[in-house]
Formats: C-alpha cells, structure tokens, sequence
C-alpha cells in the first residue's frame, strides 16, 4: 500500500509537529510492506528528512489554508501513485482519492472566537465536505470523537487513535528521584486565549499572597489574540516566562516541576499533561473533556476559578509524600501510550479505509 501523508507540519516546534514526527518515525520502522509519501513544507529540502527505504520526501506545493489546498495535496499524492492521502493538519478531504483525516480538536467550530480567522474559515471549508462525503477520522481522544460526531460527523466514520510518547520523553525519569526536589508549577503551550494561563498567573500571585512560596514558569511562544499576561506577574518574581525552548531544556523543567498546569478551556488532547505525567510531574487540568481523559483521574481535575486552582496548588504543593504516590502510577500509565502500537492501529486503519 502506497500512503501520502500530509507532513508539512513536520519541523514545525508545535504539538502537530510533534505528533507528526512520531507518527511518520513510527510507520517508517514498521515492517515493509508499505511505501509512504512525506509531504513536506516547501521551506525545508526532501534530504532533510531521512527515515529510511519506505518514506519518499517531497516538497508540497500546497500553501497551508489557502483555497487551493485540497486540490495541490491531492494532485501530488496522485501524481506519486498514492492509495490514499492521509490529511493531519487542517482537516480537508480528497474527492477522487481516498483520505483520512487526524483530528485533534474540533475548537474551530464548537469555540470559533478563539482562533484566528484564517484557521475558523479554513477548518469550516474542511470540515463541511468532510461531512458532506463521509470521510473517516481518526480522532486523538475519545473527547474529541464525541465532539465531532456533535458537529455533525457519523459516528461510523470516526475512529479513535491517541498519541504516543516522542523522544526525549519516552525516557524514565531517574530514578529515585525525590517529590521533595521539586518545586513549582510549569504552564506549556502556545500563548493563545485558549490556554487560559492568565488564570495559573492569578492563582500563583494569590498563592504568594497566602504566604504560599511557588513560581510559575510559562513555557511556550508568542500566538495570537490578547493573552494578558500582567506586568506586575513577571516584576513579581514569581512569574517566569522562557519562550520556546528545545526538547531538552523542556524535559529538565518537566523533571524539576512539581506540578503541571494545564487550565485550557478546550483542548484535543493535551499532550505536554502526557509528557509531564511521563517525566514525574503531577498534571492538574480543567474539565476540558480531552484533559481529562489524559490523566484519568477525578481527584487531579480542577474548577476553572481563580479559587478553584488556589486551593488546589495550595493542596498538592503542600503534599509531596502524596504527590509522589500518585506520580508513580501516571508515570507508568503514561509511557504505556507508545508510538510503535499507534502506528501499528493506524496502518490497520490505512486497510480498512483503502477497501
């Protein structure tokens, strides 16, 4: 079977990106019997990518959430021989091909004032003839499944396939390791209004005002929209915002934190609450459907309310014995969701939809 797959987002420093490398490295080390086309974005040369005899590299055409998109991606993807063209990012469909579509969140129709324009009208025009022609998704958490058969998809063509660990934080944390050690809350993820972080930023502040001594460190570049992030937050010297930071400065701060917050008020998945679970951070999150499911369990689940998350950090700070107990069990839950069983699901899917 020949599969060409949209990787345009494949260097991109994103949650995508990350899922779409481990995606691609994942199928790529499965045994022969399938070829894959990696398209690329036109900003980086097919030899930069060298995942052995079963992946071809090419340079897309396809300008991302232009008008035009579907059709360049699917002409290329014919003009290689492809059985089917896997779509990751927007979700679009391919009329004369047979596609799939990875599907992370279903945010641009259920909550459009949070995204940008450009991205709302894209996802709208790709979600209507996804609808429209029934073609199968794959969805990344049951949440998200269940939000898109709520806007309108049939539960038939929707399937669910999560995300695994990518290096470097599929390793164990050291062991031996000591709750005592940690300290602090850690926030990652674009800077956009549906984090929320301005919220994490309010309880930390309020926290020092209990005499409660925490930072809070945000991780992540700049989005987009109006994301206050108060200038007295940072002059505090509680508040610390890094920018991006690379794979490896990422796993040291997951390893130090004692706790990860995650306040989104919508999200697919929730893949930095995966990768703190992994390295030994406690993941607090909101009643986003997604987070909740990731760390699946209630006692770690927060009200969205400045209170709410005051009392909360408040508890889990003052506990490191308990932290630690329950650290001990995420950390083995979560390094049980590995990228080779997830490509293995989805080479089955590629089968299933190819008939």
């Amino acid at each position: 079977m020949k599969v060409a797959i949209d990787a345009r987002a494949y260097f991109q420093r994103t949650g995508i990106g990350r899922y779409t490398r481990g995606l691609l490295q994942a199928l790529a080390a499965r045994p022969a019997g399938h070829e894959f086309l990696a398209l690329l974005s036109d900003r980086h040369r097919p030899e930069e990518l060298a995942l052995g005899p079963h992946v071809t590299a090419q340079c897309s055409l396809a300008r991302w959430l232009s008008a035009d998109e579907r059709a360049v991606l699917e002409r290329e993807a014919r003009a290689w021989g492809a059985d089917l063209l896997h779509a990751v990012f927007p979700p679009l469909t391919a009329p004369s091909l047979p596609t799939i579509v990875t599907l992370f969140d279903i945010t641009p129709v259920s909550l459009p004032h949070m995204h940008q324009p450009v991205v709302r009208e894209a996802f709208e025009r790709g979600w209507a003839d996804i609808v429209r022609h029934g073609t199968p998704l794959v969805a990344v958490s049951n949440a998200t499944r269940d939000a898109a058969i709520a806007a309108g998809a049939a539960p038939s063509q929707t399937a669910v396939i999560g995300i695994g660990l990518s290096s470097p934080f599929d390793a164990y944390p050291p062991v031996g390791a000591d709750a005592d050690a940690r300290a602090g809350v850690l926030c990652v993820g674009t800077l956009e209004p549906r984090k929320n972080i301005p919220l994490v930023i309010e309880a930390t502040l309020a926290l020092g005002e209990r005499g409660v001594a925490t930072t809070l460190t945000i991780v992540g570049k700049t989005g987009w929209g109006e994301v206050p992030i108060a200038a007295q937050a940072t002059a505090s010297g509680r508040v610390y915002l890094t920018g991006f930071v690379d794979d490896a400065d990422l796993l040291v701060l997951y390893r130090r934190a004692a706790i990860l917050a995650c306040p989104s008020t919508e999200e697919g998945f929730g893949l930095p609450v995966l990768e703190a679970m992994a390295q030994g951070a406690l993941p607090l999150v909101s009643r986003a459907a997604a987070l909740q499911e990731t760390v699946g369990d209630p006692a770690l689940v927060v009200n969205n309310s400045r209170d709410a998350w005051v009392e909360t950090l408040a508890h889990w700070l003052a506990r490191p014995a308990e932290r630690a107990a329950k650290t001990s069990e995420l950390v083995e839950a979560a390094h049980a969701r590995r990228w080779e069983a997830i490509a293995d699901a989805w080479i089955t899917r590629y089968h299933e939809v190819a008939r």
